[in-house]
């Protein structure tokens, strides 16, 4: 092979996919057509069935242009998922930098990875890793809705210190896209892969770990990725999937892990850890008891005082017509009014007691997640 044509430092391009192949042709054609020109291609499949290794190679090879140094084709023997599925491709990748992108997504423009890559010759050099912008478009691709990194957000990055960027923000949520990150690649070297107690989650819990250990990110404002919607992280939002389940147990841990830390400020704690009683009622009730679920959305406080209002104006309205000697008619409409005051007190008892049921077990069930 003919080195002299490669020029700057290899970067390792990393395409994870599972399950949406359907997009490979999209996102190859957005990665071959990157104008920096020393490209280690990584595809890197988590297991599924559909995917060809042999074939998917052979698509690679057939659209790879003269800036791909190399293309590695890997697929997992079962699901590993996201996380330990991106440890496995960093495994491959021997690029002084390093970006992942995802199968569904694409690269916004030609010189997306060259201006990511330029990013270090500008940057402080005690930065690790940068970000660039992420579009959040619409499931085929034609419609930005939002942009991931917002103004504030661009500011703090580059401002503060690493710690004090977590401490006062990053604890609160995501705020670095997976998508449009460039790594160099001492950081898995020095402070270790993503961390594989987590499932799906490695973009939100590594960049916590990260900024807690120092380490420095800086943001450049470079669109780099078009993320689509409707990929794994939005499926994590599709109640009762396994997916979900799985999401909501890495985010439950997650929080778990930031609540330890009591460096935080108090009113950062307490934010936090709304969010986690949140998060853990969530799980509770829509993955571990989905049939509390309507029982829940119907027996409310509102609800309760409605019937139990409903029920003695039945009532009284009932005993009225009691006292009233007119006819056998007016008796037989006092017990009907007395009969739909009691049915509605007994729907009032059975609403409060499934209240109480179910704080207690959003409470109780609850205890193994904090």
């Amino acid at each position: 092979m003919d080195d002299s044509k490669f020029l700057g430092p290899l970067v390792s391009v990393i395409m994870v996919s599972y399950k949406n192949l359907q997009y490979l042709d999209t996102c190859l054609k957005s990665i071959v057509s990157q104008s920096y020109n020393n490209i280690e291609l990584i595809i890197s499949n988590d297991g599924a069935d559909e995917f060809d290794e042999y074939s998917v190679r052979d698509i690679a090879e057939s659209k790879k242009t003269q800036n791909i140094r190399k293309v590695i084709v890997n697929k997992n023997e079962r699901n590993l998922g996201t996380v330990k599925h991106c440890n496995v491709a960093l495994g491959l990748a021997s690029g002084t930098y390093i970006m992942f992108i995802a199968c569904d997504d694409v690269y916004n423009n030609d010189d997306a990875v060259k201006d990511m890559v330029n990013g270090f010759s500008i940057v402080p050099s005690d930065v690790m890793a940068i970000a660039g912008q992420t579009g959040m478009y619409n499931s085929d691709l034609s419609r930005c809705m939002e942009l991931f990194v917002k103004e504030e957000t661009q500011k703090l990055i580059n401002t503060l210190t690493p710690q004090e960027f977590y401490r006062n923000h990053l604890a609160l949520g995501c705020l670095l896209p997976a998508a449009s990150l460039i790594y160099k690649r001492e950081v898995f070297e020095k402070y270790g892969k993503f961390d594989e107690r987590y499932f799906l989650i490695e973009d939100y819990t590594s960049s916590v770990f990260y900024t807690r250990q120092g380490m420095r990110y800086y943001y450049l404002d470079i669109m780099c990725v078009n993320h689509r919607d409707g990929g794994v992280s939005h499926s994590a939002l599709k109640p009762n999937s396994n997916v979900h389940k799985m999401y909501m147990l890495d985010t439950l841990l997650i929080l778990k892990e930031i609540l330890a830390d009591q460096s935080l400020d108090k009113n950062v704690l307490e934010q936090v850890k709304q969010k986690r009683d949140w998060v853990k009622e969530q799980y509770l009730m829509l993955v571990a008891a989905p049939f509390l679920l309507p029982c829940r959305a119907l027996f409310t406080k509102r609800n309760s005082i409605v019937f139990s209002l409903l029920s003695s104006f039945f009532s009284l309205v009932g005993l009225a017509l009691f006292n009233i000697d007119f006819s056998n008619t007016t008796e037989t409409a006092g017990c009907f009014f007395v009969f739909l005051g009691l049915l509605g007190f007994t729907i009032t008892g059975v609403m409060i007691t499934t209240r109480i049921v179910i704080k207690l077990y959003i409470y109780f069930g609850g205890k193994s997640y904090e």
